[in-house]
């Protein structure tokens, strides 16, 4: 993400958001003095519902670049604030591609770079994208997300296999 946000050089800060334990924390701090090679960014740490509520209102779009995901609920929640959310092309975020995401080859940091120098000089696309982000997040209502975690969480916890999930067809987002 450092590297990426270093190369893109967009007029804009990156906030990073979140927290893990003590050494995690201090391990990003060094890394971030020494990889935090101009532009603006910012280690925000833990934040609070409602500033992550503010953050998420205010921003222009959000980054993740995770090695895995599971499912991706902050990229949900960016997205029913009308944010695209951008990301490596995992399984576990493909099915962003309905509308609102945008992936590039997973760990390849000019990919994520180049889609960062683009999704912040490029407001038209942005908001398009936000758009859809919007209508996805919709069409996955928070009752029925954390339903299916129930659900998959009861069946792991029985030792029973989960079934699968059904996916959305997936939907290519190309620029205009």
């Amino acid at each position: 993400l450092l590297e990426a946000h270093a190369r893109a050089n967009p007029a804009m800060p990156l906030l990073i958001a979140g927290g893990g334990t003590r050494a995690e924390e201090r391990a990003l701090d060094r890394l971030l003095a020494r990889e935090a090679r101009g532009g603006d960014v910012r280690r925000l740490g833990h934040v609070t519902e409602e500033h992550k509520e503010r953050l998420l209102a205010d921003c222009c779009f959000v980054v993740m670049p995770s090695r895995h995901a599971a499912f991706g609920l902050v990229a949900l929640e960016a997205m029913a604030h009308g944010k695209p959310v951008l990301h490596f092309d995992l399984p576990g975020l493909r099915w962003t591609g309905a509308g609102g995401g945008v992936a590039v080859p997973a760990f390849e940091v000019e990919a994520l770079a180049e889609a960062m120098r683009r999704l912040a000089s490029d407001s038209p696309w942005r908001r398009r994208l936000g758009h859809d982000a919007l209508a996805t997040s919709r069409a996955r209502p928070w009752s029925l997300t954390t339903d299916r975690y129930l659900s998959l969480t009861r069946r792991l916890l029985d030792g029973a296999p989960p079934s699968p999930v059904p996916r959305p067809p997936r939907r290519e987002v190309s620029p205009p």
